[in-house]
């Protein structure tokens, strides 16, 4: 598993080395990297699940999955779509930051008025992520999403205008964070990382090539230290996570060969670290195997994701997303394993809400949404649609866990970022038919598609 991460991280600074950091704004991208993580941690991490791998029929699927996300995409790319006019431009406002503010707030005070702060400030080896909130978190919750939304604004704004870093946006984004870390998480952390990645890439599009002035050494030194400490923090919250006795139970649950125990052992300091990687992302493959041939429903269509509705419905309508969980367990001890606490990707989410054939569809729906956004960014190129191509490089994160619509914090930036800047679009783009050669700028057909 060290070598393939060496390889990977190696890839993926040849490859944006390659494009000269285009592709640092471009979802696709971070897709294919995210999904190839879990891929290479599967087969060269050593871990075992009986009974469920990377069989054939999981193969045909995700090749299906795939056709039909591209395909929709494809068919975005060339529909007609509304953009932000070029000569109008954003006002930027201090009212969403002032609620995100106050959402932040909110979320904090109802979970420590609940849980109590020893639950957060409590010393030890996999400290409890189970808490409570009511609905004054629940309404913190909606709020929290603005601070990215804006957060990332601010930074592209910075990126492309003044080509330097927003400091106001890098506070609001680890404000944003603030519930994952007290919940002991990453993934905050990770989103808002990949975040200013992507649009650092946006920043250097359609520049020639900048000789490297005392400015710019300082930017870069800004951004290398916010990495930092975004990277410190995520390591941090693992050794806090994934202690040792998080580790002996992995391998007492796991079969796990004696070469990966000493691979283990080589990371020294690090080893947590090291089974933190092999825990989290080597058994998305096998638990959406487990998901594709053995769930038998309930389908929730759409529920399930979008948890936020189906928890507050009466438990009568039998359409309570737990009900999901309730047949995964006795589905678990029928074929004797345990994929509890772990995550079968968004695929497996959508399984749970439409099944195995209908999944396949949605796959072509995403497409062809995200399709759109790409053709409003590289025809307008306005800052306001780079936040939204951030968005999208950042939640492909999600798409191994369980996907950008099962937690507030992360599909709140969209609704969000719909109130703020949607209305705005005025200016309407015809369709782009097959064959007929676009007319664009030379700067904007330099924009890695």
């Amino acid at each position: 598993m060290t070598i393939f991460l060496l390889i990977y991280t190696l890839l993926g600074v040849f490859l944006v080395y390659k494009f000269k950091h285009k592709l640092l704004c471009n979802e696709m991208f971070w897709l294919g990297m995210f999904w190839l993580l879990i891929i290479g941690v599967y087969y060269s991490s050593g871990v075992i699940v009986k009974k469920y791998s990377f069989s054939i029929e999981l193969f045909i699927y995700l090749f299906f999955c795939i056709i039909f996300f591209v395909l929709g995409r494809n068919k975005g790319k060339t529909s007609r779509v509304r953009v932000f006019d070029k000569d109008q431009q954003s006002v930027h406002k201090w009212m969403p930051i002032l609620l995100g503010f106050l959402g932040v707030i909110l979320f904090v005070f109802d979970l420590i008025r609940l849980n109590g702060i020893m639950l957060f400030l409590g010393e030890g080896e996999g400290k409890n992520n189970e808490y409570e909130i009511s609905i004054i978190g629940s309404i913190g919750a909606i709020l929290i999403p603005l601070l990215l939304v804006e957060g990332l604004y601010l930074i592209a704004l910075k990126f492309r205008r003044l080509n330097s870093l927003s400091l106001l946006g890098l506070l609001l984004l680890l404000l944003y964070s603030v519930p994952c870390i007290l919940n002991n998480g990453r993934e905050s952390l990770a989103y808002a990382l990949v975040g200013i990645i992507a649009l650092y890439g946006y920043g250097k599009m359609n520049k020639e090539k900048e000789k490297l002035t005392f400015k710019r050494i300082v930017l870069r030194c800004m951004i290398a230290l916010g990495g930092i400490l975004f990277l410190f923090l995520i390591i941090s919250i693992s050794s806090e996570r994934f202690g040792k006795n998080e580790i002996n139970v992995f391998i007492s649950t796991h079969d796990v060969s004696s070469e990966m125990l000493k691979e283990g052992e080589s990371w020294g300091d690090l080893e947590f670290l090291y089974y933190n990687v092999a825990s989290y992302f080597s058994h998305q493959l096998t638990f959406l195997e487990f998901t594709f041939k053995e769930y038998d429903g309930p389908y929730m269509g759409g529920l399930f994701e979008l948890n936020i509705i189906s928890r507050r419905l009466p438990e009568s309508m039998g359409l309570n997303y737990q009900s999901v969980y309730d047949n995964l367990d006795k589905l678990y001890s029928r074929h004797g394993v345990s994929f509890k606490g772990g995550w079968n990707t968004v695929l497996g989410s959508f399984i749970f809400d439409f099944g195995r054939i209908l999944s396949v569809l949605l796959c072509y729906f995403v497409g062809y949404v995200i399709g759109k956004i790409r053709r409003k960014f590289e025809d307008a190129h306005d800052e306001r649609y780079a936040v939204l191509i951030a968005l999208f490089c950042a939640f492909s994160f999600s798409t191994i866990q369980l996907g950008p619509f099962y937690n507030t914090l992360i599909y709140g930036s969209f609704i969000w970022w719909m109130i703020i800047f949607m209305h705005n679009e005025n200016k309407l783009l015809p369709k782009i038919h097959k064959g007929k050669r676009r007319l664009i700028s030379p700067s904007i057909k330099a924009i890695v598609r």
